[in-house]
């Protein structure tokens, strides 16, 4: 996997993420975590084909996906994680893959995504077979944590 576009990943990912809530990703941490691994409460699962395959998988905890909809829908409060809060962190991911994507295409040929699949559980275990997951462990503002897991590579 290529670090270079990892690392444009995370520079677009973190301007998205701003745009869309304001917060701001004030520390990133970048691990390998194998082809198994155990993420937290609720993981949005996107598939990746074209000139690269793979997945993108966003985690993060019940209460971060609560703050993040609550600043998606502003004129909503949203204090449970009901219908509307997976509905607004799917966009949400969505938003962010997507833009981060469109840009990754402009460069490297056709590159698309799947819709949103949304995973809740306690302690979700994802495996992604013959792949290698780089995990980025966020903090946005307000000590709020996020994280990205992508697993890519160029097909030949």
């Amino acid at each position: 996997m290529d670090m270079k576009k990892i690392k444009a990943f995370i520079a677009l990912s973190k301007d998205i993420i701003f745009e869309s809530t304001s917060y701001e990703v004030i520390d990133f941490k970048i691990t390998e975590k194998g082809t198994t691994y155990i993420c937290n409460d609720i993981a949005i699962v996107f598939g990746i084909s074209g000139t690269i395959k793979g997945q993108v998988i966003f985690t993060m905890t019940e209460s971060t996906a609560i703050k993040i909809a609550s600043r998606i829908f502003e004129e909503i409060e949203i204090t449970k994680f009901d219908e509307i809060a997976r509905c607004s962190i799917a966009e949400f991911g969505n938003i962010v893959l997507g833009r981060a994507i469109q840009v990754f295409s402009e460069k490297d040929g056709y590159i698309d995504i799947t819709p949103p699949a949304l995973a809740t559980g306690t302690n979700l275990v994802m495996h992604i077979d013959k792949m290698t997951v780089i995990g980025i462990s966020m903090t946005l503002n307000d000590n709020i944590p996020f994280e990205m897991n992508i697993s890519i590579c160029e097909k030949n």
